[in-house]
């Protein structure tokens, strides 16, 4: 999937729909429709990188 984020927004080229960061389709193809949350561990950066050591950090 492509997807372009600003500010408030993430725009899904794909379907040409707009999302707003709760996961709501706020136009588009898609609007109305809700995402369906992924449960997640954030974790730290030691235990990431220990189990993805192929990771590349990038920086601005």
């Amino acid at each position: 999937m492509e997807y372009d984020v600003n500010t408030s927004k993430i725009f899904d080229k794909q379907t040409g729909s707009e999302w707003n960061f709760d996961g709501l389709a706020i136009s588009g193809g898609m609007k109305g429709e809700q995402l369906t949350r992924i449960p997640f561990d954030e974790g730290f950066w030691f235990e990431w990188v220990a189990f993805h050591p192929e990771t590349k950090l990038y920086a601005n």
